[in-house]
């Protein structure tokens, strides 16, 4: 099946990871001999369906239009947006001076709370509605920037669901609810505020530049957002806010940048079952881009989901089998199969799983690839005759990586 140069790219993949010594394990070979190849049940799927996601510019909010010139507010001298106001004597941002007990230091710290209270209740409910008609209610519309910081602020520390929440939300209420000036104000705030942020989430700097990445990406920030005005804001010379105006414009300028900044803590509209599956399909179409195993591995750790692992498998089978006569995804793919089943990241039980729901779909296949059973049988017949050489094409410094 494989050509020589094939065969070469093949190997090349087997030789860059492999695990020294898992433990003895039903090899690649022997998963696809015909006494492995039963089905394995006891996986159930759990599908838990979010609300769903607003739409940027919804018409069922009202525009609120900011001035350039509109106050902001502080309520300590070292952070633009800091919270902690009651040790606060008077607070000072850039040339915005508050006088603890004066009625805008009152209202900026209610608003504040009454924001916090916003966002908690979104984060348990997902009912973007409701969130815009409270933040609505508010009616302060000079002080959304302060919602900006406090949303992102408040997702740092929690899970996935609540990072992509609060990306959803913000690219529901722009410009509608919350407008482009106040967006990019509340940004700014956040970046400027890294430093102090980091003490608290060791990771803030990265998750940081992903929210702004997903900002341009989503449109409620301005392409050169980043590289222009973060870089040049004087509340943001600081050496991290800097390294988060750089990582944002890199995940942006990078190859496949749109679909995974977007896809960078799941979606939000999705069930965890879509999510896996759309992940695993964009694992292994950057993987025969780029033939980084270490990227496939570490994105295959980080979707956490072992019991899915069979999907991923299953993809790649199906590449294999649709792609050209000539290509070398067959090589590449059945390659990366190889490590992860060596290093025992895919489980014999997965494995075994994935070529039974090909061999399953095999006719259906057969509509599209009149050839389909003899490709799968040959990447089968390659699975047996290769895994007599994997132990040999590990490299030592491969071994001491492990």
């Amino acid at each position: 099946m494989l050509t020589a140069d094939q065969r070469k790219i093949f190997e090349k993949t087997i030789k860059k990871r492999e695990l020294a010594s898992f433990g003895r394990k039903p090899s690649l070979g022997e998963i696809t001999d015909n006494r492995w190849l039963d089905w394995h049940k006891g996986h159930k799927h759990v599908q838990v369906k979010v609300s769903g996601r607003g739409r940027k510019g919804d018409e069922s909010a009202a525009n609120v239009l900011v001035d350039d010139q509109s106050p902001v507010y502080a309520l300590d001298k070292g952070d633009p947006n800091y919270d902690s106001t009651e040790d606060a004597e008077k607070t000072v941002f850039r040339e915005k001076t508050l006088i603890q007990g004066s009625e805008a230091y009152d209202r900026v710290k209610a608003y504040k709370m009454a924001s916090e209270a916003t966002i908690e209740e979104y984060f348990d409910s997902n009912d973007i509605a409701e969130a815009g008609l409270r933040l609505r209610g508010l009616e302060e519309p000079l002080y959304e920037h302060f919602f900006v910081k406090k949303l992102i602020t408040m997702a740092l520390d929690r899970g996935n669901r609540e990072k992509e929440a609060a990306s959803a939300l913000l690219s529901a209420f722009y410009p509608s609810v919350i407008s482009g000036k106040q967006m990019m104000r509340g940004f700014v705030d956040l970046a400027a505020s890294v430093h102090d942020l980091k003490l608290d989430v060791p990771d803030a700097i990265e998750t940081i530049s992903t929210f702004i990445a997903r900002g341009v990406v989503d449109d409620i920030l301005p392409p050169k957002f980043a590289e222009v005005t973060l870089a040049g804001d004087p509340t943001c010379q600081g050496p991290d806010a800097q390294t988060v105006a750089s990582k944002a414009s890199e995940q942006i300028s990078q190859r496949f940048s749109t679909d995974r900044v977007l896809h960078a803590w799941g979606h939000f509209d999705k069930t965890p079952y879509e999510q896996a599956k759309t992940e695993l399909e964009m694992l292994l179409k950057e993987y025969l881009e780029s033939h980084d195993v270490t990227e496939a591995r570490r994105r295959l750790h980080d979707l956490a989901k072992p019991f899915f692992h069979h999907e991923l498998v299953k993809k790649a089978l199906v590449m294999m089998i649709e792609s050209d006569k000539d290509s070398n995804a067959p090589a590449i793919l059945l390659g990366l199969l190889h490590v992860l089943n060596n290093s025992g990241e895919v489980s014999a039980v997965q494995m075994t799983k994935g070529f039974t729901r090909v061999g399953n779909l095999i006719e259906d296949l057969s509509l599209d690839v009149p050839n389909a059973k003899e490709r799968f049988e040959e990447i089968k017949k390659l699975a047996h005759e290769t895994e007599t050489h994997v132990s040999v094409l590990i490299d030592e410094s491969d071994r001491e990586a492990f």
